[in-house]
């Protein structure tokens, strides 16, 4: 079999995309290994993991570790994760190695977004503008497109879909007895941390009995002083369960005790263009969503009639959906109902499978 190797610095070895959906994918028709940073060597699902040591701030150790330990492999194809990883890809490529760069954010719009400095933007800029020229793109959504379509020379769009037989097991049609509303994903303040703590503290100001539980990882280095600042926040600590990094399948089974998944994410462009997977996970166990009101949410969460979208810095707003859903039992079993059905429709990874395994086929079929 044709051995081909993804590699990732900034995600965790069981990451939704790269290994439940792409190598689980693949490894029907490849050899597939997946180098991580900091992981544990183990086979999983007939799919290898190696780990490279990868220490923050180390950046010629760092690179050292990562070319190694893919040069190690003797790979085919090299498909990366991040764009950090750039310029290994160069030096891979340099030894006659088929490249696959996984586009999977607007990466030039979190630099800005995260204030980036200059020197950092710009070599970013010359590296992804080699990719474009030398290497084969996938883009996870169909927005960026227009970034890429007339300098790339090889794309293709895979986008971020549910893999619903993977969430199949944590369906809940009825949610009447579930007083939690959870959010699922990074923890920042630009994703919505501060917002739903506030909306938390509202809705028990209404006198409705409701606790929170974040499961992800806390990605803002100040997050909790601008919790603890809030006057309110030492009041609702017994009613806020902070769950850490989980699986998927560990976080949809906390899931099962929620009674909406939330998704507010602030108006940059990297989220206003791009579809949160979140929303379809939460829509494929039947969970009813509150999302922010941008149009591209909407045109998934109230087109297909699987929840209620708001602005994301009207936290009165939020908080009237989510006491809606609370209090509405028809309501929100019509949700929990909507979901599995649009996802398993409109929004299944099969579809996303299929595509990503002709364009593997295509690029291979050239190198042979």
């Amino acid at each position: 079999m044709i051995k081909i190797c993804h590699i990732t610095t900034k995600h965790r070895a069981f990451d939704t995309r790269i290994f439940y959906k792409e190598c689980n994918a693949l490894k029907s028709v490849y050899s597939v290994v997946l180098l991580a940073s900091n992981a544990r060597n183990e086979v999983v699902n007939d799919i290898k993991i190696v780990g490279f040591k990868y220490v923050e701030g180390l950046m010629v150790g760092n690179y050292w570790n990562i070319f190694y330990a893919a040069y190690r492999q003797k790979a085919t194809l090299y498909h990366i994760h991040d764009p950090e990883l750039l310029p290994v890809a160069r030096f891979l490529k340099l030894l006659g190695k088929e490249i696959i760069y996984d586009i999977h954010e607007n990466y030039a719009e979190t630099l800005k977004e995260h204030h980036y400095p200059w020197l950092v933007r710009n070599v970013f800029c010359f590296f992804e503008n080699w990719a474009t020229r030398n290497c084969a793109l996938i883009l996870a959504e169909r927005s960026y497109i227009r970034i890429y379509q007339e300098r790339a020379a090889n794309f293709c769009v895979v986008e971020n879909f549910c893999d619903v037989k993977a969430l199949q097991s944590y369906v809940v049609a009825d949610r009447t007895n579930c007083r939690k509303m959870i959010y699922i994903g990074t923890l920042h303040s630009h994703r919505g941390a501060l917002v739903m703590i506030e909306v938390l503290h509202l809705l028990r100001e209404r006198g409705l009995d409701i606790s929170l539980d974040l499961v992800g990882k806390i990605t803002e280095a100040g997050l909790m002083k601008k919790l603890n600042r809030l006057p309110f926040y030492n009041s609702l600590k017994e009613h806020i369960t902070w769950y850490g990094p989980l699986s998927l399948s560990e976080s949809y089974m906390v899931a099962q005790q929620s009674f909406a998944g939330l998704c507010m994410l602030e108006g940059f462009p990297n989220h206003t263009e791009s579809y949160p997977t979140k929303i379809f996970e939460y829509m494929a166990v039947g969970l009813p969503v509150v999302a922010s009101n941008f149009s591209l949410y909407r045109s998934v969460v109230e087109r297909r009639e699987c929840g209620i979208c708001v602005p994301f810095d009207d936290v009165n707003a939020l908080a009237d959906a989510l006491e809606q859903i609370y209090t509405d039992k028809n309501l929100r079993l019509k949700y929990a109902a909507n979901g599995p059905v649009n996802v398993a429709q409109n929004y299944n990874w099969n579809s996303e499978k299929n595509i990503l395994l002709d364009f593997y086929h295509k690029i291979l079929r050239k190198k042979n």
